[in-house]
């Protein structure tokens, strides 16, 4: 299964980064602006990430340990 899955995103990054050399040769759209939103959006998605990290820490024995642990 791993296998498949690798697979299918080596193909989906073949995919991608053809069909990005060719909207760049062809000046469809411009590298750079390119580059500067795919930059933000990742940041973006990174915060959110560490955010649901974040979110998801279990709380509940961070004052309910044992007696005697400081």
């Amino acid at each position: 299964m791993e296998e498949v899955l690798i697979s299918k995103i080596i193909t989906l990054e073949v995919i991608v980064d053809t069909l990005l050399e060719e909207l760049f040769e062809n000046d469809v759209i411009d590298k750079h602006k390119f580059d500067k939103v795919v930059l933000a959006k990742i940041k973006k998605l990174q915060n959110q990430l560490k955010k649901i990290e974040i979110d998801n820490i279990d709380y509940s024995n961070l004052f309910n340990g044992p007696i005697g642990e400081a």
